[in-house]
């Protein structure tokens, strides 16, 4: 996925206008910024600092009223794109933050969740929670120029993690299947949380009350 290569394309209006008002400093000077020019609009408070070398305008500060660091003060979308940005193209946006951007849950992420390869050495920031693991290609879904882990993956990390796994809500609005999830379970073997990810899969698929969301509205 080449951010650096579609902000050449695109400019720089289009590359915010894309990315949720948040833009990389090497995606900045392939739009055609210098280096002074990203400084100086950073001094003069037209964008903020939201991570290293990633930038958000100013301008959406306004639209949270939070406490916190600039990047915590920034919209759920703007801080989920931010810390992807960050992370790099080989890591996967997990957990709640996941589950909000895949339509799972209403809740937006307090903190965002970055899963890396284990051999990276990356440390975490305010609101940003960065997880060392292996995430399998079939496991990583592409979603609006950024990668996050698939329905069944989400579900059971949350599930490994006594996070809200949100199975019920992804059965029903047929975002994953049951044999799908299965799949994903066995592929976790040996990963913290296993047991409980289990049992949550094994009473979201024993309860007749899950049914996909057309069938229990009657369409």
């Amino acid at each position: 996925m080449d951010v650096v290569g579609l902000a050449r394309i695109l400019g720089l209006e289009a590359t915010f206008a894309e990315q949720n008002g948040v833009i990389r400093r090497d995606q900045a000077l392939a739009t055609g910024l210098t280096r002074n020019r990203i400084d100086d609009l950073v001094r003069r408070g037209r964008w903020v600092r939201a991570l290293p070398a990633v930038y958000a305008l100013a301008a959406l500060m306004g639209t949270v009223e939070t406490a916190g660091t600039s990047f915590q003060r920034l919209p759920p979308q703007t801080r989920i794109r931010a810390g992807w940005l960050w992370a790099g193209h080989d890591s996967v946006i997990g957990g709640d933050a996941a589950a909000w951007w895949l339509g799972l849950s209403p809740d937006p992420p307090e903190t965002i969740t970055v899963l890396v390869p284990p051999s990276r050495r990356l440390t975490g920031h305010p609101g940003v929670r960065v997880v060392r693991a292996t995430v399998e290609r079939r496991d990583i879904r592409d979603q609006q120029w950024i990668r996050v882990t698939a329905p069944s993956r989400t579900c059971l990390d949350l599930a490994r993690s006594a996070r809200p796994d949100r199975l019920t809500d992804a059965l029903r609005l047929r975002k994953v299947e049951q044999a799908e999830l299965r799949r994903s379970l066995e592929r976790g073997r040996g990963r913290r949380g296993q047991v409980r990810a289990r049992t949550a899969l094994r009473e979201v698929t024993t309860n007749p009350g899950v049914r996909p969301k057309r069938w229990r509205t009657g369409r």
